[in-house]
């Protein structure tokens, strides 16, 4: 699946998830009950889109112009024109 489908279909399909599932947990915080999302819930939304983002490829964007401009980057001071 190209990485620019996923990224934008896999938020939509978590919330399709949350809105159907509970995900939620009620806490309470200096008195006054908070929801907030469940930290699996968290996790599961984010760690793919991390992932995605650590690991791109070439044909992401301008990725490949960064890396070839870091490939051409000189190593120390004295290498620098």
């Amino acid at each position: 699946m190209s990485e620019y489908i996923f990224i934008i279909l896999w938020p939509a399909v978590m919330a399709l998830f949350q809105r159907f599932f509970d995900t939620k947990k009620t806490i309470t915080v200096h008195g006054k009950k908070e929801e907030r999302v469940a930290l699996w819930f968290a996790i599961l939304v984010f760690v793919p889109l991390v992932w995605i983002a650590v690991n791109r490829g070439h044909s992401i964007g301008d990725t490949s112009t960064y890396i070839n401009s870091f490939a051409k980057m000189p190593n120390s001071f004295s290498q620098m024109p």
